[in-house]
């Protein structure tokens, strides 16, 4: 299969010798150097620095893993995911000046239900629940988006909120991904189906969204917007009512909203249309960040939800995104104290 995979020399020799297998290991990334073969693993718990020497007994299984990135890349991709023993990598070439490297992010096997992500309060899963129940009715629903630094979960509290709207009220889901991270596809409780739409060619997310639209789904998960064209039919999907979440890389929930206003204006839209759409279509905004604590990892959130506030919809609307953080700050409030963050 070419190059023979080795353990990287650049660490001491690891005490694992019987055959281990990818799944039982945690861990959240691989890199595999083409060229020499090396290979690398980051994030294992309580280890001594963030990039560590492979388990020996692993390398059989990354070379099974390594021979499924191979085949892709001689289709000429650069970007996409690879299945092995139930679990699913993302992977992204590196083109490093002295050969190709492979980073493949590992992603989780389940799902996790979105009260076991840890960091959302009662009220927030409250509000969730009604913005689903407004899609399951044919209400106005409108656009969740999940904002934050690469790294930080985005993807799978987005996952799992999609997941949770399948199992409690069903329907029709449909995800548009470049590569799909998580397994979503197939049956979701009694009632829920999710298709996982994969892109043609040079196909946008925009292009995508336009004909998933003709499956009637009541739910979209748009992977991370960067086009100007997919944020904008993000939110027209979003005020024509259908429920969509999506993610997008900001530090806080101004920045989201900001980032968001920009793509969508810089589509032949006007910053004021930009600012009227997104008033009229933003459900809600969440920013996460992952932190450890105690030994464990868990959410902060930070989190803005429009619900029926005029007031605050008309702040988006003239353009007023620095007075956000009022709200943001009388919404945590309320919900300390067990009260909804907004008026339904």
């Amino acid at each position: 299969m070419g190059n023979e995979l080795k353990v990287s020399d650049s660490n001491e020799a690891t005490e694992y010798e019987e055959a281990i297998r990818l799944s039982d290991l945690e861990f959240t990334d691989l890199y595999i150097g083409e060229t020499e073969g090396i290979v690398k693993i980051r994030g294992i718990e309580d280890a001594k620095g963030p990039l560590q020497v492979v388990p020996a007994g692993a390398i059989d299984d990354i070379d099974i893993v390594h021979q499924l990135v191979q085949q892709k890349v001689q289709n000429k991709e650069r970007e996409f995911f690879v299945d092995h023993d139930e679990v699913r990598y993302r992977v992204s070439t590196i083109p490093s000046i002295n050969g190709d490297w492979y980073t493949l992010r590992k992603s989780k096997t389940v799902i996790p239900r979105l009260k076991d992500l840890g960091g959302f309060n009662v009220p927030t899963l409250r509000h969730f629940g009604w913005l689903g129940k407004q899609a399951k009715m044919g209400a106005k629903s409108g656009l969740i988006i999940i904002a934050g630094a690469t790294g930080n979960g985005k993807t799978t509290t987005a996952c799992s909120l999609l997941r949770e709207y399948l199992l409690t009220f069903g329907d029709i889901a449909v995800t548009i991904e470049d590569p799909p991270e998580l397994i979503l596809d197939g049956a979701h409780g009694p009632f829920g189906q999710c298709f996982q739409i994969k892109l043609a060619p040079e196909e946008t997310f925009g292009k995508a969204l336009v004909s998933a639209l003709r499956y009637t789904p009541k739910y979209i998960f748009l992977g991370e917007l960067r086009k100007a064209e997919d944020a904008g039919q993000a939110l027209r999907a979003a005020i024509s009512g259908h429920l969509v979440i999506t993610t997008i890389h900001a530090g806080t929930v101004e920045e989201a909203i900001n980032s968001m206003l920009k793509l969508t204006s810089s589509a032949d839209e006007s910053l004021e249309f930009a600012q009227s759409l997104l008033a009229d279509g933003l459900a809600g905004v969440i920013h996460q960040r992952l932190v450890t604590r105690g030994g464990r990892k868990r959410l902060e959130i930070e989190q803005l939800f429009m619900g029926n506030e005029k007031g605050l919809r008309n702040m988006i609307r003239d353009g007023h995104i620095n007075q956000i953080s009022t709200s943001i700050e009388q919404q945590k409030n309320l919900m300390r104290r067990g009260e909804n963050p907004v008026g339904v």
